[in-house]
């Protein structure tokens, strides 16, 4: 939850993801849940209101692969370093109950950001990309 209230914005952007690789989804016990494939990332995008800035969350869902996953922002100039955060721990079932700071958030320094770059997501992460940016 603090990826989302403190790295991303108040003003949700349309986003498309494509080519993810998926799993498939049997029928759990709910009769109306869905069935059918799932993509295994899963991409989220903002601008906040009060600076020129974008927020990007990116979930990993695979307990193994990474996936590197092209990121292409249109009508923004987006400076060339921004920051990220990872959250994430040894695996799945990783938890700090028990073993406090098992799961963490690390900050990483992105560089060589333009309007199309690749992103390495680390396997069962959440992802939280802020970039400075200027309106074209």
């Amino acid at each position: 939850m603090e990826l989302f209230s403190r790295h991303f914005g108040d003003i949700l952007v349309e986003n498309r993801l494509e080519g993810s690789p998926t799993y498939y989804k049997e029928q759990d016990w709910r009769p109306d849940s869905y069935v059918g494939p799932v993509p295994y990332v899963s991409a989220y995008a903002s601008h906040f209101s009060t600076e020129n800035k974008m927020g990007i969350i990116l979930i990993n869902k695979h307990e193994t692969d990474d996936f590197r996953v092209k990121i292409s922002i249109d009508n923004a100039v987006p400076n060339p370093e921004g920051q990220a955060r990872v959250l994430n721990g040894m695996g799945l079932s990783t938890q700090n109950d028990g073993e406090p700071g098992a799961v963490a958030v690390q900050e990483f320094h992105l560089q060589k950001i333009g309007p199309s770059f690749i992103y390495k997501v680390p396997a069962h992460s959440v992802n939280a990309i802020e970039i400075l940016w200027e309106k074209r």
